[in-house]
């Protein structure tokens, strides 16, 4: 099991989907770790198959075989890459209803030419965003009318609002300091991420010193890419002592809880859900003008930045560093309504059924 917002967003449908419309089971390639016994808890079945090299013909066989017994009536994939395989075994089996989901705001070359050419053969096609969605039709040569937009959703058990002031007792269970100005990100250490950005702009604050100097930087992502680790350290250099770049956690929520502020250094998103995360949490937030952080961050909610730019969010982070704790609370708690009212897992979790429903009836009625 991966540990990426579309892994998340996996674990939060399996636990939401309504029982009396949807059965979930979960298929993954390697153990899930710590997620099997929440699964287990909400009668989830997990499957491990193995996936080796580029055409997985063992990988696909077996597939097929879980489908016709485990009686499958539709496949959903949540992680670009592995669309791709489902669109391949359904191909094998008439009856089944296969629904494919786009996960990057832009389609990368390796996507258009392989699942792009059987992508018009899925039952449904899903999208973030309209960007996505329009990015998706373009490039994939499918009418736009036919992708439906599904938003990421939070839940709020998972998540809790903690109030400004709770940050204190979080960072105590934590062993944090009292007296830092935290700013916390949870991403894994990849390029896309940006965390080689966020240390540049990073630098030139503590170089400055003033404000920044109690400035502290937590990120809880495992390490995908040594070079961007490595160019992370680099551009740290002296302050290297003001970055904890901790593994990865299973709690994100109890450091958001700790947390003055989260930031999102992105290049790229197709959404953001771990800025969601945050904004349920009633953090105020720094982002790059990615996914949907504008649309969260908008009105006065947070803070944005260009992407790619250290200058943009060493400014960014600079204004957020001037506003007083009021300030930073009124904007958390703006961040936190808006989120609540307008991406509600209930209503994520209702849409994706209806999705997989409507395509299990046509599917049906084709034969």
């Amino acid at each position: 099991m991966g540990i990426g917002g579309a892994e998340r967003m996996a674990l939060q449908l399996c636990a939401q989907l309504e029982r009396s419309r949807i059965a979930p089971q979960l298929l993954v390639f390697r153990d899930p770790g710590s997620s099997r016994e929440a699964l287990a808890s909400q009668s989830v079945p997990v499957h491990v198959i193995p996936k080796l090299g580029r055409l997985p013909l063992a990988f696909w066989l077996s597939l097929r075989q879980l489908i016709l017994r485990e009686r499958i009536d539709a496949v959903l994939s949540l992680l670009q890459g592995t669309n791709l395989h489902n669109l391949i075994v359904a191909n094998s089996l008439p009856l089944l209803a296969c629904l494919i989901s786009f996960r990057s705001q832009t389609p990368a070359r390796s996507f258009i030419e392989t699942e792009g050419r059987l992508a018009g053969r899925a039952d449904a096609l899903i999208a973030l965003n309209d960007e996505s969605a329009a990015a998706l039709a373009a490039s994939y040569r499918i009418a736009r009318e036919r992708i439906v937009v599904i938003a990421n959703g939070v839940d709020p058990a998972s998540f809790p609002f903690v109030p400004y002031a709770g940050r204190h007792a979080a960072r105590a269970a934590l062993g944090l300091p009292q007296d830092a100005f935290i700013i916390y990100s949870s991403a894994r250490i990849a390029a896309v991420k940006g965390h080689d950005v966020l240390a540049q702009a990073l630098r030139q604050l503590w170089d400055a010193g003033g404000a920044a100097e109690r400035l502290l930087w937590v990120n809880t992502g495992a390490v995908q890419d040594q070079q961007i680790h490595q160019k992370i350290l680099s551009a740290l250099g002296p302050h290297q002592d003001k970055a904890l770049l901790l593994p990865h956690t299973d709690a994100p929520a109890n450091y958001l809880a700790a947390a003055d502020a989260y930031v999102m250094p992105s290049r790229s998103e197709s959404f953001g859900l771990a800025l969601l995360e945050a904004a349920f949490s009633g953090r105020p937030a720094v982002s790059t003008a990615v996914g949907a952080a504008p649309i969260l961050l908008g009105a006065g909610r947070g803070l944005l930045a260009r992407p790619d730019d250290p200058g943009s969010l060493s400014e960014a982070l600079t204004e957020l560093l001037s506003l007083g704790t009021d300030s930073l609370e009124g904007m958390g708690k703006a961040l936190h309504d808006f989120a609540q009212q307008h991406y509600s897992i209930q209503a994520c979790a209702s849409r994706y059924a209806d999705c997989i429903e409507a395509a299990v009836r046509r599917r049906r009625g084709q034969h």
